[in-house]
């Protein structure tokens, strides 16, 4: 009795030391199964929050005006099992319509959750993808949700545009007359899914050293393209038509060969590195004049003298999952060299930490190597596509990296900065979560410039959200 009271006072104890921003509680659930994802959607027009909390066999939905107060509860068995990855959604006043597919991407459907007349009605669509065509993305905005595909016969970029009645249409783009950004120095473009990148919060090189990445805007998105040698390719969406704009920043001119390249957007700026086993460069330009404000430039024989702390390696089979430190210049570059390199850039505090490295990538597409975890999917974990939360994805490949590494810190002009290289938000609630147990669907969640921090408590059937700044 007195270690269970001990543990109640431990649990209030850091709820309080945080914000508690919302507390979801079931209070009509009679199965003892666990939640085992929670999905957290804001309405950007009046700020009411949507909450569906799933367990096995039925999904408990929530709407809450802006003050945080419940107004009305749905309680639905959902879609079928084979539609479990949410992949967008559609909100208009009282009514919330999901955007699933399985888990090849080939099938769709949606699920219109009405707070009105607290009812769910399911669509299954009856278009499939066929293998020539690559699920792409989607991104939501306001009362519609797009999902883009790509046909590699006829070289056509598919806009899909989901109403809230559960109608779409589609609009082709056709790149092969209209577009001459292929050469001969790339891959085969669009031909895997664009990973979801926030910014605004710490992202490791798991996700930042993919080729494809999206950063979704207020009204609009951006992907950028790495696996061309000399340049990243910007295509950029906005609202409202959202037809691609295509665009190159080109590498600074540099004698490396072989080489590999990447950037990474933040702020008004891009990040752009090209490494090969003898040679590093490192730029900071202006996003829209495309001037550099910054560069850096290492070469196997020199000492790094921009990192602060020893350069990093984890998840090695010599070290076995461990993380260990590597002395040379010339075995970082060489490591990033034969592994998929990439950047990340974190304001912070007024200034800027930067993690520069590379990741070793499974042939075949299988995913990340991550310690203790093998391959891991860019994609999915679990039933969910986790590039619809990009901030939970970040988050859950946050501690391991399966990277070779610096940390480094700048100022807001990008001269470096001596010193330890403080905490950051993910880390604050690794701690945090760390002092707990036996947590259920935890998560996080990035709404309206906010840090959450979400878990199920089972004895109190309630979904717990602490704000974290």
């Amino acid at each position: 009795m007195k270690t269970k009271l001990l543990f109640l006072l431990l649990f209030v104890n850091l709820i309080n030391a945080q914000t508690r921003y919302l507390e979801v509680k079931i209070k009509d659930k009679e199965s003892n199964d666990d939640i085992k994802s929670a999905t957290i959607i804001e309405d950007s027009i009046n700020s009411s929050l949507f909450t569906f909390l799933e367990e096995e066999k039925v999904t408990y939905g929530f709407k809450y005006n802006h003050h945080r107060l419940l107004e009305s509860k749905i309680t639905s068995e959902g879609l079928k099992r084979k539609y479990k990855s949410i992949i967008g959604s559609i909100v208009n006043n009282n009514k919330v319509r999901l955007l699933e597919t399985n888990n090849k991407n080939t099938k769709y459907a949606s699920i219109l959750f009405d707070f009105d007349t607290e009812i769910s009605e399911e669509t299954e669509y009856s278009f499939k993808l066929n293998p020539y065509d690559y699920y792409l993305q989607t991104y939501s905005h306001e009362d519609k949700c797009y999902m883009f595909t790509y046909n590699s016969q006829t070289n056509k970029l598919c806009k899909w545009t989901f109403l809230l009645d559960g109608s779409y249409k589609k609009d082709f783009y056709d790149l092969k007359d209209n577009y001459s950004w292929v050469n001969n120095n790339s891959k085969n473009h669009f031909k895997e899914e664009f990973q979801k990148v926030n910014n605004k919060l710490p992202n490791n090189l798991i996700v930042t050293s993919k080729e494809y990445k999206m950063y979704e805007l207020k009204d609009g998105f951006i992907w950028t393209l790495d696996d061309n040698i000399d340049y990243t390719l910007i295509i950029e969406f906005k609202a409202p038509e959202f037809d691609p704009i295509f665009t190159k920043i080109f590498q600074t001119k540099q004698e490396l060969n072989p080489k590999t390249s990447n950037s990474y957007l933040f702020d008004d700026k891009i990040a752009q590195i090209t490494s090969n086993n003898s040679y590093l460069n490192f730029e900071i330009k202006d996003f829209e004049s495309k001037n550099v404000i910054k560069s850096f430039s290492i070469t196997k024989d020199e000492t790094i003298d921009f990192k602060n702390g020893p350069i990093l390696q984890e998840g090695s089979v010599y070290s076995f999952g461990n993380t260990r430190e590597l002395e040379k210049t010339s075995k970082f570059l060489r490591k990033i060299s034969k592994e998929n390199n990439g950047v990340s850039v974190y304001p912070q505090n007024g200034n800027y930490r930067v993690t520069i490295g590379g990741i070793v990538e499974l042939s075949g597409g299988g995913g990340m190597m991550m310690p203790g975890f093998g391959a891991f999917p860019m994609y999915q974990v679990g039933g969910f596509t986790m590039s619809f939360n990009p901030a939970g994805f970040a988050f859950g490949s946050y501690s391991s990296t399966g990277s070779t590494r610096i940390e480094c810190l700048f100022d807001s002009e990008f001269n470096h900065l001596d010193g330890e290289i403080k905490d950051n938000v993910f880390d604050k609630i690794t701690k945090y979560k760390d002092r707990m147990s036996n947590l259920k669907a935890d998560n996080v969640y990035f709404l309206n410039n906010k840090v959450l921090f979400g878990f199920y408590k089972p004895y109190y059937k309630s979904y717990e959200l602490v704000l974290f700044e």
